[in-house]
């Protein structure tokens, strides 16, 4: 004779839901500024393991996550492991700090000793706006002189470059001849140009 019984389990330690992570920045547009990136994580049981790419010297914990000073472009990871095992993983790239000023080259036509006006052309090496000549990139001398381009990039760092022409020669020279015989003669002259 054997003794039946029954038992009913009951499991209640099964966790399959992975941790929910965030990762935010206070500006996705470009700055010369810093980036405050804001990660914040939770799970439904609990959260066992965080890691990421980010020096812990700019780290700020919070209750629920923590900050990061992000001072260069990079791209960040974020790990989130639960105490199941479960995890989730997610990227953000910074790719629009920006701290320094753009480099302007100047481009002249013509290049050499003229008598017409000279056309200065500006050429940076980032997109830029032109803060003064009414945001024109092109600079027209008349005559020999110097003029300064403005310009600031969309991170808000400005520059300038100082265009100098002195190639401008409108003064129409003055000669005078010199004649080594003055008088009728059947014989040959010379004529010397004179400069003044």
């Amino acid at each position: 004779n054997s003794n039946r019984g029954f038992a009913t389990a009951k499991v209640s330690t099964i966790d399959k839901e992975a941790p929910k992570l965030q990762i935010l920045a206070n500006t996705v547009r470009p700055t010369r500024e810093n980036v405050i990136i804001t990660v914040t994580y939770s799970d439904n049981i609990e959260v066992k393991n965080v890691s990421h790419n980010m020096e812990p010297e700019k780290i700020t914990y919070t209750a629920s996550g923590f900050t990061y000073v992000c001072t260069d472009n990079k791209e960040i990871s974020v790990t989130v492991t639960d105490a199941a095992g479960n995890s989730i993983t997610k990227n953000f790239i910074v790719d629009y700090i920006d701290k320094e000023a753009p480099i302007g080259t100047i481009t002249y036509t013509p290049n050499s000793i003229t008598n017409r006006n000279v056309r200065a052309v500006l050429t940076l090496n980032e997109p830029a706006k032109i803060l003064n000549n009414n945001g024109k990139a092109e600079y027209v001398f008349t005559q020999n002189g110097e003029f300064v381009f403005e310009f600031e990039d969309y991170a808000g760092n400005k520059g300038t470059i100082t265009a100098v022409v002195d190639w401008i020669d409108r003064v129409v020279p003055k000669v005078s001849l010199e004649y080594s015989n003055t008088e009728r003669t059947n014989k040959p002259v010379e004529v010397t140009v004179i400069t003044e």
